[in-house]
């Protein structure tokens, strides 16, 4: 086969910021590259410098790549295609999930894109692999955080002063003015949410922000999580991921979350959606935030 016509694409899906592994058909046309640097060139010109690097019996684009990732704006279920030209170049095109393809970025120079790598890291440390995208979904607000823990601190009370029944319109109007702004809020996220990729809800309360810590809906736990303690991927808009841990304490399921909560600013009453990500490897959930 002449390579030159050779092109191959592959799906970011699940956890591919920092690695991807080339697809088994092409692998066996590249092995001479593994160890070497790779021009990765945008229509516009500018160029990437990414190391491919032997893990086993993958190649995986790994040193360099976080860079490419991040100019190039690419994000979850975006469609990558590598088209090579010569030796260790390749142009690659990037369409977004509902296949147009992404304009490059003018303002990036391609004189400042070059990163400096090392040979250790072309040797590779050890990559994540993410299989192919498969289909289920739904979408549940996650209640069970106040049967869990209560948010409300207790105190001495005194009795309610008797109010008049145009305040207490007043306030039921406000009420439904909150609920109905909630529930819009909650359908904008579902929208965001991938055909195929079950999802929950929820409302950020004084618990989540004491704990740092999220309860799983236990719907949402028997039908589509492993039954033992872990550790889980999040990954939010902007290319930010987060290592957290998972913890099956049998009366209840828990993320716990301290540096997420603190690296992306959540506030009470904000909505958190978390969009599970099927057929990633490694359990990833795709984090959509509402600010209140």
């Amino acid at each position: 086969m002449d390579l030159c016509k050779m092109h191959f694409c592959k799906h970011m899906n699940g956890f591919f910021m920092h690695s991807i592994t080339l697809p088994e058909k092409v692998k066996i046309h590249f092995a001479s590259l593994a160890g070497k640097l790779l021009e990765l060139k945008r229509p516009n010109g500018n160029i990437w410098y990414v190391g491919l690097v032997k893990n086993g019996e993958k190649l995986v684009l790994q040193p360099g790549w976080h860079d490419f990732v991040s100019a190039n704006d690419v994000s979850q279920s975006d469609l990558l295609v590598f088209k090579y030209n010569s030796e260790t170049t390749f142009e690659v095109l990037i369409f977004d999930q509902s296949g147009f393809e992404k304009s490059c970025k003018t303002e990036e120079k391609s004189s400042g894109s070059l990163q400096i790598i090392t040979k250790d890291e072309l040797s590779g440390p050890k990559p994540v692999n993410v299989a192919s995208h498969l289909p289920a979904s739904d979408l549940q607000e996650n209640e069970e955080d106040d049967n869990s823990e209560s948010d409300q601190i207790s105190e001495t009370r005194t009795p309610p002063l008797k109010e008049n029944s145009g305040k207490r319109k007043e306030r039921t109007s406000d009420a439904r003015q909150v609920a109905g702004e909630r529930r819009l809020k909650a359908q904008k996220l579902q929208q965001q949410v991938q055909p195929g990729n079950p999802s929950f809800l929820v409302l950020i309360k004084p618990s989540h922000i004491l704990r740092s810590v999220i309860t799983i809906p236990s719907k949402f736990y028997s039908e589509h999580l492993p039954k033992k303690s872990g550790s889980f991927f999040l990954h939010l808009a902007g290319n930010k991921e987060w290592l957290v841990r998972y913890i099956d304490r049998s009366y209840r399921q828990e993320l716990q979350v301290k540096q997420f909560f603190l690296d992306s600013n959540l506030q009470l009453g904000d909505f958190c959606l978390f969009e599970l990500v099927k057929g990633a490897e490694h359990t990833t959930f795709n984090v959509h935030i509402s600010r209140n």
